[in-house]
């Protein structure tokens, strides 16, 4: 069993479970809106804004050659699945509020990273439970990575500070970050926008050039990173219970063909041998 075996053995790659990211996101997007400044907030139309890609988007990205599979247990149902590389939906959005941002928005910057390491050491705790090694490996990468995240981290921060909203009206969001697909083995799509569209944009810029960050760092220490809706111990318990499965359908098949053979005249063939057998025996057991 794939999944099982190598979290056993530390040779399976540090999964980032999704569904944690998305929290660490939404924290994200709180504390920019505690930061809003409100007295600068203009609403703009959904035809008066253009999601754009910025100066800084790396092409060369590791997120970009980032994919998955869509199993049951130890079938790969389909893939690989690129995670990264979708569009924004943009169906949802009308009216988008835009604004400039306080310049204390700026000393989030390592609580914001904070949040984000917590996530992924704990991701790795569980995984690798028992693997100090492998567990200090990591700790190690993520740890190399802090100076450049916070970096990059303040610095899409201070151009949000730097908004300038005067009589244009035409916004534009721009994105530096390979876009995340939802459902990369079904209707990959990225993130919705809808009124937030400014902080979503730029929250997933966080998350995902600290995420492609620590992913370089990790390599350095012979370490994948691969980005899974389910975690290790999931696909783990699927793998279990389809062997379970196949152990059940073996042994159905087998009862099935020996009821047929005895059906068939294999019962007497059967009962012959058997009072063969126990005549061999009470011969050697007179003697």
């Amino acid at each position: 069993m794939g999944s099982c075996q190598s979290a056993a053995s530390g040779s399976a790659p540090l999964s980032i479970n999704q569904a944690g990211v998305q929290d660490i996101k939404r924290n994200i997007e709180s504390r920019f809106e505690t930061h809003r400044n409100t007295s600068t907030k203009k609403v703009f139309g959904k035809q008066n804004i253009k999601i754009t890609q910025g100066k800084g988007f790396d092409y060369n990205s590791p997120l970009l050659f980032s994919s998955t599979y869509k199993r049951f247990g130890p079938i790969v149902l389909e893939g690989p699945c690129n995670n990264y590389g979708c569009a924004y939906d943009v169906q949802q959005m009308s009216d988008v509020e835009i604004s400039s941002f306080n310049k204390t928005i700026v000393g989030e910057s390592e609580n914001i990273w904070n949040d984000i390491k917590t996530k992924l050491q704990q991701d790795a705790s569980t995984q690798f439970e028992g693997n100090q090694g492998k567990l200090d490996a990591i700790n190690s990468g993520i740890n190399s990575a802090e100076d450049e995240v916070l970096k990059e981290i303040e610095t899409i921060i201070e151009n949000m500070t730097d908004t300038e909203l005067g009589k244009d009206q035409t916004v534009e969001i721009e994105y530096i970050t390979p876009i995340k697909c939802s459902d990369p083995c079904g209707e990959a799509k990225g993130p919705a926008l809808t009124q937030n569209a400014q902080i979503v944009v730029k929250s997933e810029d966080i998350i995902n050039k600290t995420i492609e960050i620590v992913q370089k760092r990790l390599a350095e220490h012979d370490i994948d990173v691969t980005q899974e809706t389910s975690s290790t111990n999931d696909q783990c318990i699927m793998e279990m219970v389809s062997s379970t499965c196949c152990c059940i359908i073996c042994m159905i098949i087998f009862y099935m063909m020996y009821k047929t053979l005895m059906d068939s005249g294999g019962g007497e063939t059967g009962a012959a041998i058997g009072k063969a057998a126990a005549m061999k025996l009470a011969k050697k057991a007179a003697k």
